[in-house]
């Protein structure tokens, strides 16, 4: 079976979440003898998880990366005279009439939350891969539910849901009093990721400022706009913001929190859910989009986004008994989400869409 991988996406981000998904996939890929891989890039890659990917340059089909802005919203074209699978990290298919295009669906975030033109190209593009495409995945069953309002007429039988996993590196910690901290165990509360508006941050900094808990932000620098929400604290309101760490860094953040708070509006998937579950942190969390998929427990799910109902969801863990319960939980519901279940059941459509092309 031949594969040719198009890493368009290292191109795109230098960091993100389709990038450690792409990473995971490959990572196996390059283990995997069976299968004849190769991988389109473009030059000049900065992509931090490309870096960590040991990749033959005999396995990779290099393109110029001149007017990239351009070239990553064209489907190119590869020479090869036989049939061959055509996975693409970032919403392109490939014009020879021999490929058989996959193509993942992330979420629709920016069909829901962006802004008229940006909106506008990413349909565009993502509406084209989804209709040319041969399979279609998708990365819960939300989402699949969201391709087929956005999508006019899919053929819904070429989707598949194939969800995500979490990396191994997410555990229990035993020896918690060897952990660094910024603050005291179970002493504070932590937020992951990205902060954009239908993420509720604001709502989880109200929460802190009301409560007796620091606060720990593991994601990008605080903006102008953010900044101005910490300013004129009392000295008793502390806070910590990781910009960059290792996910053995994270795993000890989640170890030590009280609790993560995730009040998304939306998810296509939710990693930083299944991250703070598997290393044994509770998780409170909006019901809304594909999360109730990817939660262990339902008592701590939101309703209303309120401080109040976090302040109740809070009361929950703060009872020992319940918080060794969410504990127990999350740990053994999170461990059915593994990276080596999702390359599976992906070699699977593979192996499905190779052997059925016409």
């Amino acid at each position: 079976m031949k594969l040719l991988i198009d890493n368009v996406v290292f191109h795109i981000q230098k960091r993100g979440g389709i990038s450690i998904v792409w990473q995971e996939i490959i990572s196996r890929l390059l283990k995997n003898k069976k299968i004849e891989t190769k991988f389109l890039e473009y030059r000049r890659n900065t992509n931090v998880f490309r870096t960590n990917l040991g990749i033959d340059n005999t396995q990779i089909i290099s393109k110029n990366g001149l007017f990239f802005f351009l070239k990553r919203y064209i489907n190119p074209t590869c020479k090869c005279d036989s049939k061959f699978i055509f996975h693409s990290s970032y919403y392109r298919t490939c014009n020879n009439k021999n490929a058989i295009n996959i193509t993942t669906i992330h979420d629709f975030t920016y069909e829901l939350f962006y802004p008229f033109y940006k909106r506008i190209i990413h349909q565009w593009q993502k509406q084209r891969a989804i209709k040319r495409a041969d399979y279609v995945i998708c990365v819960s069953e939300n989402t699949k539910k969201d391709c087929m309002k956005f999508v006019k007429n899919i053929d819904e039988s070429k989707i598949r849901v194939i969800y995500n996993g979490v990396s191994e590196k997410y555990k229990p910690i035993k020896d918690k009093e060897s952990m660094i901290l910024p603050f005291q165990l179970h002493k504070y509360i932590i937020f992951v990721g990205d902060r954009s508006h239908y993420k509720n941050f604001n709502l989880v900094v109200d929460f802190w400022k009301q409560s007796d808990y620091d606060f720990v932000i593991v994601g990008g620098p605080l903006s102008m706009a953010e900044e101005s929400l910490f300013s004129h604290l009392p000295a008793n309101r502390k806070y910590a913001l990781f910009t960059d760490i290792s996910s053995e860094q994270l795993n000890e953040l989640y170890n030590g929190a009280q609790c993560l708070i995730y009040p998304s509006n939306y998810e296509g998937f939710g990693i930083p859910i299944l991250e703070a579950q598997k290393a044994g942190c509770p998780v409170i969390a909006h019901d809304a989009s594909s999360i109730p998929e990817i939660m262990g427990y339902k008592d701590l799910l939101l309703h209303d986004l309120t401080v109040e109902e976090i302040n109740e969801k809070m009361k929950l863990i703060e009872n020992e008994e319940n918080r060794q319960r969410f504990e127990t939980e999350g740990i053994a519901f999170a461990k059915d989400f593994t990276w080596d279940k999702t390359y599976a059941k992906l070699i699977e459509l593979y192996k499905f869409a190779y052997n059925n092309a016409k």
